[in-house]
């Protein structure tokens, strides 16, 4: 079956016939049934706040010092950051000894790395709400 529907039992009051709307003379206006029917009305989506939509630069100029037991990391300022989210790890896919700082300058240090072992490091800028994409990959043996 293609449709199927339930019959409805009849109802005992009566109701009015249904009005059809009419020209001016009288009869009833031509129906195309091949006709496009278009809405009158259109809705226009919701407006987004302008600063949701900013974009967050591409961190570059990322540099990397050991010091001791330590790495400091300096990049160059992008446009649309209020703070920066570094990252460092033992593997360059970042699953392994992943620790994450984040700051408001263009300078962070990684403390209590171990000697001996290679890091890696990249950071992204922060703004809005709206996170950036990450830097290129840096690699350090501490």
């Amino acid at each position: 079956f293609d449709t199927w529907q339930f019959e409805k039992e009849p109802d005992p009051t009566p109701t009015p016939a249904p009005q059809t709307p009419t020209g001016n003379d009288g009869q009833q206006p031509a129906i195309n049934p091949n006709q496009n029917v278009t809405p009158q009305a259109t809705v226009e989506p919701p407006k987004t706040d302008a600063a949701a939509t900013k974009t967050v630069a591409k961190v570059k100029g990322i540099k990397v010092k050991k010091s001791g037991n330590k790495a400091v990391v300096t990049w160059k300022k992008v446009d649309g950051a209020s703070k920066y989210e570094v990252q460092c790890a033992l593997k360059k896919n970042f699953k392994k000894g992943l620790k994450k700082i984040t700051v408001k300058t263009t300078k962070a240090t990684i403390k209590k790395l171990k000697k001996g072992k290679t890091y890696f490091f990249k950071v992204r800028g922060i703004g809005n709400g709206v996170k950036g994409s990450f830097s290129a990959v840096k690699k350090v043996k501490i």
